[in-house]
């Protein structure tokens, strides 16, 4: 039997059956009476609560609860309400609510179907940020940070603080937990700061900062010179900051560490050999959530020239030894010459680091006093110039 057009969303029905002969005689009594149910939807704040009666009619085992067809849990027979509290204000939910008999049999009752649009005031709970990083290989600067615990999450909005004007500047949005940015971007020691936020545009509070760490470096006569602000921010605090050297891009290697107070270091390990020196560092976290790491900007140094200047050669009279001239040292890229006699003749020329063997036009010249102007081209792009006078003795 079919009982149709009855209004079930505001009103429970109640149903027992008496038998009727082919006489239409009515039997003695009723059987026991079935009481449908009605469910009540009521929006809230990111969820929706759900109201029933109870089923009337047989010993109930337990309750099922279906959104949109699906579903959702099951909850105890003596149940009554149930708080669904995964929902989105972008959605209309539709409930029912299924009554399972008691009985190895399959009997169930389902209930009227309900509608719900939830609200959403509650603004997702604040992101951590495990570090902002600088692939220099890559050209970029590597910002990572924990998934946001919101089931209604939409997105992440990055902003960075810029380190010389302390303004705040929009970067991007993504629903990814790791950002890229070019490294050309970043002009100093920036801060990034992830917020989360949901679909009805509530915004969580900024993450912890993330800033990056710059390198900078000057060369010293048998040294180099490094330093660096410090990493911010872990909870943790930093256990210690790692230095890497690379030098002629033979390879990154670990060559010493400071402690988390020190931002500086000084390199004494220099060679002639070497012309190119590039330094990186590595903020070490301390123990604890993540033990995460960030590394700094890159800085590559040269040393400048020490130049050494004979005032006085032998080309004649000792073969071999102390025969030609030129300028003696270490860290000289090249260098150019000019020989004069004493008119202010140019005798010799040379532009490519070539050493005066004492002879013009091809014979010796006199025992005499020759001026020479030399430049030193250094690794660094720098040129210098010397002046002075050598003597040659035969």
């Amino acid at each position: 039997m079919i009982d149709s057009e009855l209004n079930t969303y505001h009103t429970p029905y109640l149903y027992k059956i008496t038998p009727i002969d082919t006489c239409r005689t009515v039997g003695i009594g009723y059987s026991i009476t079935h009481e449908t149910m009605k469910l009540t939807a009521v929006a809230g704040d990111q969820q929706v609560t759900l109201h029933w009666n109870k089923y009337l009619g047989w010993k109930i085992a337990s309750y099922n609860v279906y959104r949109d067809g699906a579903l959702l849990n099951t909850v105890s027979k003596d149940s009554v309400k149930y708080i669904d509290t995964i929902a989105s204000c972008k959605n209309t939910y539709h409930y029912t609510v299924e009554a399972v008999k008691d009985t190895s049999i399959s009997v169930t009752s389902v209930s009227n179907e309900d509608s719900a649009h939830p609200v959403d005031h509650i603004a997702p709970e604040r992101v951590y940020v495990r570090s902002a990083s600088i692939d220099v290989t890559a050209g970029q600067v590597v910002l990572s940070w924990d998934p946001s615990t919101a089931f209604d999450l939409k997105n992440y909005y990055i902003y960075r603080k810029l380190d010389y004007t302390g303004e705040m500047v929009f970067v991007d949005s993504t629903d990814k937990t790791v950002y890229f940015e070019d490294l050309s971007h970043i002009k100093g020691a920036d801060c990034y700061y992830v917020f989360a936020r949901d679909y009805c545009g509530n915004q969580s509070a900024g993450s912890n900062r993330a800033c990056l760490i710059i390198l900078q470096g000057q060369n010293q006569k048998s040294k180099n010179e490094l330093s660096w602000n410090s990493y911010g921010d872990w909870p943790d605090g930093v256990k210690e900051y790692q230095v890497f050297k690379n030098e002629d891009n033979g390879g990154w290697q670990n060559i010493n560490s400071t402690n988390a107070s020190t931002t500086t270091y000084e390199d004494t390990k220099i060679s002639d050999d070497v012309v190119d020196y590039c330094y990186q560092v590595e903020a070490v976290e301390n123990d604890g959530k993540y033990n995460a790491t960030s590394r700094s900007t890159v800085v590559c140094l040269h040393q400048d020239p020490y130049v050494y200047i004979p005032d006085a050669f032998t080309p004649v009279t000792t073969f071999g030894l102390n025969d030609s001239f030129g300028p003696k040292g270490m860290f000289i890229k090249n260098y150019h010459m000019d020989i004069y006699n004493r008119w202010g003749e140019l005798i010799f020329h040379t532009d490519n680091s070539g050493k005066w063997d004492g002879k013009f036009k091809g014979s010796n010249v006199s025992s005499d006093v020759y001026e020479y102007v030399i430049r030193v081209d250094s690794y660094n792009n720098q040129t210098f110039i010397y002046k002075g006078n050598v003597m040659i003795l035969n």
